[in-house]
């Protein structure tokens, strides 16, 4: 869940490639991502981010869009008013 907090406030997310987090995270899309243990590619995508002002730019823009326009309670709430929609 903090993942998704802190894309929806626009924040690039660098983390381990565990469970479902490469479902919203996606190197060089909304963030980074890791293989576990591997701290050498935490620390290049760590520099890679603080030495590129436009690439974290984009990345933000990204992951705070993705979780505006899929995750966010908005987006559900209208899914679930075509369902009812098609079924009456």
């Amino acid at each position: 869940m903090s993942i998704l907090e802190a894309m929806s406030y626009g924040v690039p997310v660098i983390s381990t490639n565990i469970a479902a987090i490469h479902a919203v995270v996606s190197t060089g899309k909304t963030g980074a991502l890791a293989e576990p243990g591997d701290l050498d590619a935490l620390a290049l995508e760590i520099e890679r981010l603080m030495g590129d002002t436009a690439l974290r730019s984009e990345m933000s823009e990204n992951a705070y869009d993705l979780v505006c326009q899929s995750i966010s309670l908005d987006p559900h709430i209208e899914r679930l008013k075509n369902v009812w929609r098609t079924l009456c």
